[in-house]
């Protein structure tokens, strides 16, 4: 099983709740890991690590026992790649930026038609929520996009409206780069040249002439 990273941000405006709030969270079955981000001089974000976890129970709890809470992301752990930059991509020139959107993706009990349709009005309803789609192999996952969504509320309503759902991820939609231009000609490959070789003295015979 993938390990899962979960980040929140909590109302931790003493060192009271700052130790409440690790409490909680390292109390929760499945976690390996529990660490305090943020800026340097705000650290108002918890990020954990584990297998297992359910993010809506721990955004719960953490709303119950310290006060708000806000689920920043959900996601799985992936390996690290290095990341090469090549003297094409630095001489890219400005680019157009797509607007940031926030996603859920929630994996729902839709065992049949009249549950897909439920659920899709059910997310369809929420505030914030500006597209709402099937997605996976077997259309059993729920992708929604848009401002201000509360993902915990949604999985809360999809629970109790449709049936059995599991948070599968939270996040801000990366940035689409639209490049205004290419690469310069002159850092492309050389392209390699084959020479054509022309015999002006060879004689072909066509129907008995000579050319």
């Amino acid at each position: 099983m993938a390990k899962k990273i979960i980040v929140t941000k909590v109302d931790m405006s003493n060192g009271k709740k700052t130790r409440k709030a690790l409490k909680i969270v390292a109390g929760l079955a499945g976690v390996e890991s529990v660490a305090l981000i943020g800026s340097d001089k705000v650290k108002d974000q918890i990020k954990v690590i584990g297998e297992g976890i359910d993010p809506v129970e721990l955004t719960m709890l953490l709303r119950k026992g310290v006060g708000c809470t806000e689920l920043v992301s959900v996601g799985l752990m992936e390996e690290k790649k290095s990341v090469t930059t090549t003297a094409a991509t630095s001489q890219m020139a400005a680019a157009t930026m797509v607007p940031l959107q926030q996603f859920v993706v929630m994996k729902v009990d839709m065992s049949n038609y009249k549950k897909t349709r439920k659920a899709l009005m059910v997310a369809a309803r929420l505030s914030g929520v500006e597209s709402v789609a099937l997605i996976g192999s077997y259309k059993d996952q729920i992708m929604v996009t848009g401002e201000g969504i509360d993902s915990v509320e949604l999985t809360m309503l999809l629970r109790k409206g449709v049936g059995c759902t599991d948070l599968v991820s939270v996040g801000i939609m990366e940035e689409k780069i639209y490049a205004t231009n290419v690469v310069a000609a002159s850092q492309m490959a050389p392209a390699t040249m084959v020479p054509l070789e022309v015999y002006p003295h060879q004689y072909y015979r066509t129907y008995g002439w000579s050319y």
